[in-house]
């Protein structure tokens, strides 16, 4: 069962994606439970950010984050991943294999902010396994499938120290792509 915070954050898609003729473009059978995972949801979550308008108060910040750790709450501070979304399915695909033995059977399904990331196992030892693979040689198991990853994320809210913008006062020129705001 998944937490209904979590499907908040998840992005259902408008319909259900084709896995199988991407599957047949690049000649590759992905685990079921991942394949399952990518027909249904968007590979990035939701981020919500709330906005009180009628005064200067720090903008309030909803995301999702990983840690090992068994807290009674979490900030920012304990996401150990430091990513935001999976790849497209067919970003995933296309990315290099890896000349590396150590990541053998594995397919790269997010990166974080340094080298490495998240990763599904597509052998016949490890399929459906989700893995985290950082700066070194080390391949570390964090869940059976991406579900159970998934579960084992966090919901955080915090706050931002930013400034605070009237959106009121936003405007954009005839063929701008970025907005101004208008001085009183």
């Amino acid at each position: 069962m998944i937490d209904k915070n979590l499907l908040k954050i998840l992005h259902f898609r408008e319909e259900v994606l084709d896995t199988e003729s991407i599957e047949k473009k690049y000649g590759v059978t992905l685990p079921p439970i991942f394949k399952a995972f990518y027909s249904v949801f968007k590979p990035y979550f939701r981020v919500e950010k709330y906005i009180n308008i009628n005064s200067s108060e720090p903008i309030s910040f909803t995301n999702l984050i990983y840690s090992s750790l068994n807290l009674d709450s979490y900030t920012y501070e304990h996401d150990e991943f430091a990513f935001e979304s999976f790849k497209e399915l067919e970003d995933l695909l296309t990315f290099p294999p890896s000349d590396k033995t150590y990541l053998k059977d594995l397919l790269f399904i997010a990166n974080h902010g340094y080298w490495g990331g998240l990763m599904v196992g597509i052998g016949v030892d490890n399929y459906d396994k989700i893995y985290h693979n950082s700066n070194s040689k080390v391949v570390t198991f964090l869940a059976n499938n991406i579900f159970e990853l998934i579960q084992k994320m966090v919901v955080v809210q915090e706050e931002i120290d930013e400034p605070f913008i009237d959106t009121s006062k936003l405007y954009k020129k005839w063929g701008e792509n970025f907005w101004r705001i208008k001085n009183d």
